[in-house]
């Protein structure tokens, strides 16, 4: 049980079984991580949600789409991690999930989901190159310019408002990231989220909301 003290949990939705099981368990000893699993149907899966989590999403199985919306837009939720994916996502999919850390398919190896779930629970990102650049242009091409009128109530993230806190002083995305400890990649996911809660379509008005209402 050591093991598992400082590291955050690995909430893994799929389908409960005995291979399932021996599954967790293989990921849970050669990781270190304590997981746990979400049957897809269940519908008292709030009850299993520990204070901060990786989300592992399995694929192959079919999950409500209220259940993942809830659990990946958490705000408790580190990242989330696609398993068993049978197809390339383009970047306006991806977008759909602003904390993706890692993309594993059904032909993967063990050794390399592993490998790979290990580096996204020290905070690296397991994405290729190639989505991130697609990423990077997707979110570019979105920018266009118009006023937006400074919105009455936001929900926002501690984790979010430091962000724009930061954005509002002038801060690159590089420079947010190092002070905040985490890739640049992370704080991209932050801003897609900024922006759709602060109903902007940009950097430069989520700067001019920030000094409205910060």
């Amino acid at each position: 049980m050591e093991q598992h003290k400082e590291k955050p949990e690995i909430l893994m939705i799929t389908q409960q079984s005995l291979q399932s099981e021996n599954f967790k368990e293989i990921l849970s000893r050669n990781t270190g991580t304590k997981i746990t699993i979400i049957d897809n149907k269940n519908v008292s899966y709030h009850e299993l949600i520990p204070e901060k989590y990786f989300l592992l999403v399995d694929f192959s199985v079919e999950t409500p789409s209220d259940t993942l919306v809830y659990l990946k837009d958490n705000e408790k939720v580190l990242g989330t991690i696609m398993l068993n994916l049978g197809h390339d996502l383009d970047a306006s999919e991806l977008a759909s999930w602003p904390h993706v850390k890692g993309i594993f398919g059904p032909n993967d190896s063990m050794e390399k989901l592993c490998q790979g779930l290990s580096a996204i629970i020290s905070g690296e990102n397991w994405l290729s190159r190639r989505l991130l650049d697609q990423l990077v242009n997707y979110y570019k091409g979105k920018e266009v310019h118009h006023v937006v009128e400074p919105a009455i109530e936001v929900e926002l993230t501690r984790r979010e408002v430091q962000v724009l806190q930061m954005l509002k002083e002038g801060g690159s995305n590089m420079e947010i990231a190092d002070s905040l400890f985490i890739s640049e990649h992370t704080i991209k996911s932050h801003l897609y989220n900024i922006f759709r809660k602060i109903e902007v379509k940009n950097r430069t008005q989520a700067t001019s909301w920030a000094k409205r209402n910060l």
